[in-house]
């Protein structure tokens, strides 16, 4: 059995607004609100790539092929609008979160004249079994 971190537990608690943290802000990217699900509202101030104000991270220009995987939205908001739990810094997400939905969307990004982020390096995130967050995957290729 893989270890993976249950954030849910932790977010319910945020999204309630009952619990908050000087790292934690109001998620205010409309990509990311829009996430079929989301189960969070707060997102970290500073992102893992060290942008400070949610607009910077441009999820805008994915909007063509926002589905062309179950997952791909949820990652893209999970790498640049991450959800603020207690620790002090984002939980990356899986390694096999990225590979499924670049898998699925790779092609139809091409397609779109839209690269894949290099800031999706699926090499640098964590391999399951190692403290990550995990975004199931059924590809619905366009």
């Amino acid at each position: 059995m893989t270890r993976k971190i249950q954030v849910v537990l932790l977010m319910v608690g945020l999204a309630a607004g009952q619990v908050t943290f000087d790292w934690c802000e109001t998620l205010t990217v409309p990509f990311c609100q829009d996430v079929p699900n989301m189960p969070y509202n707060l997102t970290y101030k500073t992102n893992s790539l060290s942008q400070k104000k949610q607009q910077d991270a441009g999820l805008d220009a994915f909007l063509p092929v926002k589905n062309c995987s179950s997952n791909f939205q949820a990652l893209l908001c999970n790498v640049f609008a991450p959800a603020c739990t207690v620790l002090p810094h984002p939980i990356p997400p899986c390694r096999s979160a990225c590979v499924a939905a670049k898998s699925a969307c790779e092609a139809p990004m091409s397609r779109s004249g839209i690269a894949w982020p290099h800031e999706l390096d699926c090499g640098k995130f964590p391999d399951d079994g190692k403290p990550c967050i995990d975004v199931e995957d059924s590809s619905a290729e366009q």
